[in-house]
């Protein structure tokens, strides 16, 4: 999850580095390749199995999910990224894939993990299983 929160705050960042279409192209390609890597962890953590002290680790990254939520709406450098004609379509777009492509999937992940039941006991003769 520390890698996960590396990427959050790393894309954050981004945008303040975008100036021109050489700088832009380099920040999509960063923002692919942390979409990418959001996915392969959702893999991993979707093989890991549940234990609660996760879960202190899972509510701090729904903590940074919203977090980042808000500081898209307030950071200046993606407003003003995306306000830019030239770099509007590619950057909404990046945006976009980098929610429903990198972060849905680890969300979900997360939550698969958290809502598997552990295994029910064989029943027994004391404790029939009900139809």
């Amino acid at each position: 999850m520390q890698e996960v929160s590396t990427i959050l705050k790393r894309y954050a960042s981004l945008y303040a580095e975008i100036r021109d279409e050489k700088t832009a192209e380099k920040a999509a390609g960063e923002i692919e390749r942390m979409k990418k890597r959001l996915r392969e962890l959702a893999v991993e953590i979707s093989k890991m199995p549940y234990k609660p002290a996760h879960d202190k680790q899972t509510l701090a990254f729904q903590t940074e999910l919203t977090q980042m939520q808000t500081a898209t709406l307030n950071n200046p450098d993606m407003q003003r990224v995306l306000a830019d004609p030239d770099l509007q379509l590619q950057f909404i777009a990046a945006h976009s894939s980098f929610v429903t492509e990198g972060l849905l999937p680890l969300g979900q992940a997360i939550a698969a993990r958290r809502t598997v039941s552990p295994e029910q006991p064989p029943p027994s003769a004391e404790n029939p299983a009900k139809p």
